[in-house]
């Protein structure tokens, strides 16, 4: 289920597995082990960060095929820049099943992750916001258009 255009984020980041990096901040959080108490800490503190933009984007299908998109966005800032920002555009997909998983937390092996330390190892499940691919992984694409608020 391996993505090849994620090969490269994980390389630059992750030595070992399950790890997390959240918002490509590794100087805020640094890459973490995705423990769901460790999780629920992050969410709650990011939750709190003011968005510096409002981003729109209108997703179409180019044909009946259904195999290309065409994808537009605007972004509005909250205060005037001229900084150069950029946008990642990840395509994911629901109900991938089954596909077996090595499971790091088998046996209890490290502590509790939200039931998986009880299952086996591998295990497999119904995921669900399974990425396929990510456009432009370490650059991300330029913003086309800006309205400033």
């Amino acid at each position: 289920m391996e993505s090849s255009s994620y090969v490269t984020l994980a390389n630059e980041y992750f030595s070992s597995y399950p790890s997390a990096l959240v918002n490509r901040d590794t100087y805020r959080f640094g890459v973490i082990q995705p423990e769901a108490n460790i999780l629920q800490f992050i969410y709650e503190y990011v939750r709190e960060i003011p968005a510096y933009a409002d981003i729109d984007m209108d997703v179409n299908f180019t044909d009946e095929s259904e195999e290309s998109l065409t994808i537009k966005n605007t972004s509005r800032f909250a205060i005037p820049s001229d900084k150069n920002y950029r946008i990642e555009i990840a395509l994911t997909e629901n109900n991938v099943d089954p596909y077996p998983q090595t499971n790091y937390f088998a046996d209890n092996s490290e502590g509790p992750m939200g039931g998986f330390e009880e299952l086996p190892s591998p295990v497999s499940l119904k995921y669900n916001f399974v990425a396929r691919t990510l456009e432009e992984v370490t650059n991300g694409l330029e913003t086309r258009k800006v309205i400033v608020r």
